[in-house]
């Protein structure tokens, strides 16, 4: 419902209120849907953008993960070997792969052992379900009873 005015009963700096008032309205309008379509177009990002952006950076972003766990092992090492005043330009390198393979082999190794172990657990956990299979029946059918 539009607001009907008067505005040859009004002083000139009242029009000029009411007119800066829907000026400003207007404004705000604009404002607002421009907000909401950024909003929409965003989530329409997360949704459908992103997946495909991630899949395609993933092996980026995995070796900057790595490089940001080896590198203060690296420093410490290389510090290391330059008070030993063994320096050359490949033994930083060299230092950077072998503890790029030891930090891979021991996460891998903690991998294999948790789901090794987690494998197991849940082959005995289903054998025993087999074992005490009909007291486990005969527990819940008292169970209903009751």
């Amino acid at each position: 419902m539009l607001l009907q005015v008067d505005y040859g009963s009004m002083e000139s700096t009242e029009r000029w209120f009411i007119m800066q008032v829907t000026s400003s309205n207007q404004e705000l309008f604009k404002r607002l849907a421009i907000r909401f379509l950024l909003a929409i177009l965003i989530l329409f990002f997360l949704f459908y953008g992103l997946p495909i952006v991630f899949e395609l950076f993933y092996p980026f972003i995995f070796a900057g993960i790595l490089a940001a766990i080896v590198n203060p092992f690296v420093n410490l090492v290389d510090n290391w070997l330059s008070k030993l005043k063994i320096k050359s330009s490949t033994s930083r390198s060299i230092v950077t792969l072998l503890l790029t393979f030891i930090i891979l082999s021991g996460l891998l190794a903690i991998l294999y052992l948790v789901f090794s172990t987690f494998f197991y657990e849940v082959s005995e956990l289903a054998t025993s379900i087999q074992e005490h299979w009909p007291s486990i029946v005969r527990l819940v059918s008292n169970a209903q009873r009751c």
